[in-house]
């Protein structure tokens, strides 16, 4: 009868084809087409690694912002219990403050030690104005012998131990013990002498103590030069994080450069902690340092024990051609040269916290010179404990193809 009807049959018919059934009418049969499966997932995939590295960037830039709101608000509250009150006036009836009002009952300042931190008062009296801003009593006798040796511990380690086996490419083992040995004694006597210096000029800063013995014209250069080896130890830092996350990122799905690490992680964590006033705050969080270290080197010990990474050992095949176990050509015993300056910068680096030395001192509790002496040995020592384990450790493992970040 010439009407068309097209006729939608299953996948199992034949597809395509024009037929005619009785009566004239003709068919098209048309067999749908299997539904793709892979469309649907990639709709619905996770995000590229571009997509993943540029949140990770904009979580990193909250939480650096949200650290420098916390700091800029710390420098403006004040403590109204420990301010003065204003005193009345020579020969007025009117006080400089609310006291006039009476205000001060001890239901009210009961109410005032109570309130939440975000509240704020109506009025401020204008002296108060000078005293927001942190001083150097702030922290005075705040950190308990145990913190003050966590806090060093966590100070020195991560980064000292990394570079060390590395530096016993051109230095025998007995030169580089004794380097040891010596940076250790040095290092512990200097930190004496700090203590020694803030008691002798009664002055609780670099800058004071060296106007005292030297002259106040000249007092920049301790400051200048504290300022230099910090910057000096973050940059170092910072490429140390770098090296290690660079190559750890993309087993969480973050394929990022050197670069990308090293800005990243330098806008947060270490930007906020520069920040950081207190040294006992950070005696928490030190601890995982500790057992991180800990747990790093009782690792470099068993892998240089097992020969994992040897020829013919389980992971020998996964190095590439420059980090394959390499011994010296000789005993290593004493050899020493120029090139063992490599090991003496690193050693340098390794004991270096004398740029918070005058606020460890500071921060101690009942502190004493001989005191300072006392946990400051405690805590280098335990630290060249672990230096001397993980540079011999890693030598023996990786012999003068120790890599300079030995993780």
């Amino acid at each position: 009868a010439g009407h068309a009807s097209a006729l939608l049959l299953p996948s199992s018919a034949s597809a395509g084809k024009v037929g005619a059934h009785e009566g004239g009418h003709a068919s098209v049969s048309i067999s749908p087409e299997p539904l793709d499966l892979r469309i649907l997932a990639d709709a619905i995939a996770p995000p590229s690694s571009a997509v993943r590295v540029a949140l990770l960037f904009m979580i990193l830039g909250a939480l650096c912002t949200a650290s420098l709101s916390a700091y800029t608000w710390s420098l403006g509250e004040v403590a109204e219990e420990d301010q003065p009150s204003s005193p009345v006036r020579a020969g007025s009836g009117r006080a400089t403050d609310d006291s006039a009002l009476d205000l001060a009952t001890p239901s009210v300042a009961a109410e005032r030690r109570t309130r939440s931190l975000l509240a704020r008062r109506s009025t401020i009296v204008v002296a108060e104005i000078r005293k927001r801003h942190w001083t150097i009593e702030d922290a005075s006798d705040s950190m308990s012998g145990f913190e003050f040796v966590v806090n060093m511990f966590a100070d020195l380690c991560p980064p000292g131990m990394l570079p060390l086996a590395h530096g016993l490419k051109d230095t025998g083992f007995i030169p580089g013990l004794a380097m040891l040995v010596s940076f250790y004694a040095l290092c512990v006597y200097t930190m004496y002498a700090v203590a020694r210096t803030t008691e002798i000029t009664g002055m609780k800063d670099y800058a004071g103590q060296w106007s005292s013995a030297i002259g106040q014209g000249s007092s920049w250069i301790p400051v200048a030069v504290v300022t230099l080896v910090c910057f000096g130890c973050n940059l170092s830092y910072s490429c140390f994080i770098a090296d290690i996350f660079s190559g750890v990122m993309p087993a969480f799905g973050l394929v990022m450069s050197r670069s990308q690490c090293l800005f990243a992680l330098t806008l947060f964590p270490i930007l906020p902690l520069c920040l950081l006033k207190n040294l006992s705050a950070l005696s928490k969080s030190s601890m995982f340092a500790v057992v991180a270290v800990i747990y790093t080197a009782v690792f470099m010990c068993c892998r240089a024990a097992d020969g994992s990474y040897k020829e013919g050992g389980a992971f020998f095949a996964d190095l590439s051609a420059e980090l394959r176990p390499k011994p010296p050509a000789d005993d290593h015993l004493w050899t020493i040269g120029p090139p063992s300056l490599a090991l003496v910068n690193g050693l340098a680096l390794a004991f270096i916290a004398h740029y918070n030395g005058c606020k460890y001192y500071r921060e101690l509790e009942h502190h004493t010179p001989a005191r300072l002496s006392q946990y400051t040995a405690l805590a280098m020592g335990i630290c060249a404990v672990l230096f001397g384990s993980t540079m011999y450790a890693g030598f023996h493992t990786f012999g003068t193809n120790a890599d300079s970040v030995i993780l």
